[in-house]
């Protein structure tokens, strides 16, 4: 065993040994980190992306990082209220508990107006609405994990700085696309 390797274990610590979490938005650098620190403490880690091919290199990175070999990639976009839904009874039917969600996947502003598979603009459906989905789709499984385990869940909303003056309501129509303004508004 090499001496990185070492190290690593003996930082390893074990204290979300058995405790289940899905991280949104893992592909990025703040999901990445979040997803490798619950590795590294031993949960068992879901993973959804948008193509399982994101999904496979990212678990197969995390595995490899963390030694963590309960990491899971999953299907999921989060810009489509169906693939949401599927990507929830997909986790149900396979894990019955949930610890901890991390909704952090967020689109970043553009110029132009994007409109979701939903016919909803993507800034709003991504960073507000799939957030949304998540947390009632899954509030069953994580209450009844808590009540099973009697230790709180968790839910944890990540959300950048342009997201100080949360307005969703119609107003996001009118403002236009491409400022920091429309992330502000969109972001939880």
């Amino acid at each position: 065993m090499s001496s990185k390797k070492s190290a690593k274990a003996e930082e390893k610590n074990e204290d979300m040994k058995g405790k289940v979490a899905i991280v949104t938005g893992a592909t990025g650098a703040i999901g990445r980190s979040i997803a490798v620190g619950l590795a590294n403490k031993s949960a068992t880690l879901i993973l959804p992306c948008r193509t399982l091919e994101k999904a496979n290199k990212l678990v197969a990175e995390i595995k490899k990082e963390t030694g963590n070999s309960n990491v899971h990639g999953e299907v999921c976009d989060l810009s489509s209220k169906e693939s949401v839904g599927t990507f929830v009874k997909s986790f149900t039917e396979k894990f019955h508990k949930l610890d901890v969600l991390v909704n952090n996947a967020v689109v970043a502003p553009s110029e132009k107006k994007q409109l979701s598979g939903d016919k909803i603009e993507l800034m709003f459906h991504v960073n507000v609405y799939s957030y949304f989905l998540l947390m009632t789709q899954l509030h069953d499984t994580l209450a009844n994990t808590a009540t099973e385990r009697k230790e709180k869940t968790r839910i944890v909303n990540v959300a950048s700085n342009y997201a100080g003056h949360l307005k969703v309501n119609s107003e996001l129509r009118r403002l236009s696309h491409g400022s920091a303004r429309v992330t502000g508004h969109s972001d939880l």
